[in-house]
């Protein structure tokens, strides 16, 4: 079980998965996710591109994040980090999960101008992260 509400099947998958099982120990703390996030993330679906069964490396690592429960500071942190748009997006996706929906727009609302690009999917095409945001809001409607 997971204190995120993913999806049943994705969490199966992340639960079986070497590589969610090498990082679910070796992990100690958020500074050690959020390098891992950084030398690991290429892309933010649920899903490896190209493979069906294999859960991504940004959920495997959401996951993990959830089970650490980050503090209201960590999130903070993870939603404004300099390094990486990948860090910031894992931000996201953990408040969509972990955050009431009444109260997600106190978290993310600041964010929906945001004019830095990610490249959320595995195809590689770019946004800004204030439209990825948005895109994560009205997903969840």
């Amino acid at each position: 079980s997971s204190p995120l509400p993913l999806e049943r099947v994705l969490l199966t998958n992340i639960m079986s998965s070497s590589y969610f099982r090498g990082i679910e120990n070796s992990l100690a703390n958020w500074r050690e996710v959020v390098d891992e996030i950084y030398y690991s993330v290429e892309h933010v679906e649920p899903w490896m591109a190209g493979n069906t069964h294999g859960p991504s490396t940004a959920f495997c690592i959401l996951h993990k994040l959830g089970t650490m429960r980050m503090t209201d500071k960590q999130i903070a942190q993870t939603l404004d980090h300099p390094d990486s748009p990948y860090i910031r997006a894992l931000g996201v996706l953990y408040c969509r999960y972990a955050i009431p929906p009444r109260e997600l727009w106190d978290y993310l609302g600041k964010y929906v101008d945001d004019d830095e690009p990610i490249a959320p999917g595995a195809d590689g095409r770019e946004v800004t992260f204030g439209a990825y945001v948005r895109d994560v809001l009205l997903s969840m409607h």
